[in-house]
């Protein structure tokens, strides 16, 4: 009778002896380095501690629950960030959350240029290494309706411009950025127009913000390219310009325009059809944006380039005038 009543005292030292070996083997877990030296690790938009706790695990020498247990244990959920973070020393399970804590997600720099055309921002993005691609494989139709616009041209409606996202970030989240970005900067510049605006609309805007872009890349000469289109479009004359004939020859452009090509008909040759083409044609930049919506009052309605090398134009209110700054332009050539 006497050994039985010992049991419940041997049971409960042997429980507390496991307890205290189980306490002792966290406490050697959360102070005892466990991951690698120069460890990286991506943190995903939206990841739980648990989720964390598990890819460094991977490549650590303790089970995932430790990791979440001192995740936990610090309120590491509170603090998390997505990106992509390169620890610089071994960490132990619990300086592992104070160090991700600590640091910066690393950052990578997408650029996307003035004056590109939409195929030529999918290329630099789609080569792009610091992302995660999710849209390679879409067409741009799948690409627009993943942005919530399935019927909007692609074309112009995304803002070039470097951009610093994060490490490992997926390329849609990139699109999206630009989308909006360009949705707003066209807005702000809509909101300021002119009551006697011959655009009729945001897309107009675009549309003849990406031919400002394309015709001149001198600051000093958008105004007055805008003027030109606003005062040929106020008069009902055709735009008559070179780049949407470019835009409408597609792959068919091999560097030069022939007379053939200005005679051939598409929905972008400003030759044969009157008023701004169906889409914009590249990325306008915001100076293009800003001449277009409000060019400066002039009289002008030819221009060409001056050929001296200097990157100008020449501006002209009368046919006779144009016809002898073509011919200046020729003989400067």
């Amino acid at each position: 009778m006497q050994m039985f009543s010992r049991l419940p005292h041997l049971f409960i030292a042997a429980f507390c002896a496991v307890l205290a070996v189980m306490a002792l083997g966290v406490a050697w877990l959360a102070f005892v380095p466990l991951t690698p030296n120069s460890f990286s690790v991506t943190v995903p938009a939206g990841a739980t501690v648990r989720m964390v706790a598990k890819t460094v695990a991977k490549d650590s020498g303790a089970p995932a629950w430790v990791f979440e247990a001192m995740g936990r244990a610090t309120g590491a959920a509170k603090k998390l960030k997505a990106g992509k973070y390169t620890l610089p020393a071994a960490q132990t399970a619990l300086g592992f959350w104070a160090a991700l804590a600590s640091q910066t997600p690393e950052m990578v720099e997408i650029k996307l240029l003035e004056g590109w055309g939409f195929k030529q921002f999918r290329a630099a993005i789609n080569a792009h290494p610091g992302l995660k691609h999710d849209t390679q494989d879409w067409d741009d139709a799948q690409l627009m309706s993943h942005l919530g616009v399935p019927n909007l041209h692609p074309e112009g409606r995304f803002f070039p411009d470097t951009y610093l996202m994060v490490a490992g970030s997926t390329d849609s989240a990139v699109y999206k950025t630009a989308f909006e970005r360009m949705k707003k900067i066209a807005t702000k510049h809509w909101e300021t127009r002119p009551a006697n605006t011959p655009l009729r609309s945001i897309d107009d805007l675009i549309n003849l913000a990406a031919i400002v872009e394309k015709e001149t890349g001198l600051e000093a000469d958008r105004g007055k390219v805008a003027s030109v289109f606003h005062n040929r479009l106020n008069i009902g004359m055709r735009l008559q310009t070179d780049p949407t004939v470019i835009y409408g020859m597609g792959d068919a452009y091999q560097g030069r325009i022939r007379k053939v090509d200005l005679q051939t008909d598409t929905p972008y040759n400003t030759y044969t059809r009157t008023g701004l083409p169906p889409t914009a044609i590249a990325a306008p930049s915001e100076a293009s944006i800003k001449a277009a919506i409000n060019p400066p009052a002039t009289d002008f309605i030819y221009f060409v380039a001056s050929g001296n090398g200097a990157g100008g134009s020449t501006f002209s209110v009368t046919l006779a005038q144009h016809n002898r700054a073509v011919a200046d332009y020729y003989a400067n050539r």
